[in-house]
């Protein structure tokens, strides 16, 4: 079974977008990634990320892009797995 297979898919709630325009709007993100963090947020999950634009906000593990290593991880990971968007769905790993 593939690492995406193995989580729960999400949905975008009122509240959930609520509190992603919220936090777009208190912190200056862009939708995707306020709809990312206020995900991680309402699942109590750490977000782990190498996204310079989540650098310095609450309950994110920022680790600076390290260029040249070719098994570095892309994108944001959670403390459970990895969470991505597509529009209004997102994807908690287990």
């Amino acid at each position: 079974m593939g690492v995406m297979q193995q989580g729960e898919v999400v949905a975008l709630t009122a509240d959930l977008a609520l509190d992603a325009a919220e936090l777009g709007f208190r912190r200056g993100l862009a939708p995707a990634h306020s709809i990312i963090h206020a995900t991680a947020r309402a699942y109590g999950a750490i977000l782990w990320t190498q996204d310079d634009d989540f650098e310095g906000l609450p309950g994110v593990e920022y680790r600076k892009h390290q260029t040249g290593l070719s098994h570095a991880p892309h994108g944001n990971v959670v403390s459970s797995g990895s969470l991505g968007t597509r529009s209004s769905e997102a994807t908690l790993m287990d």
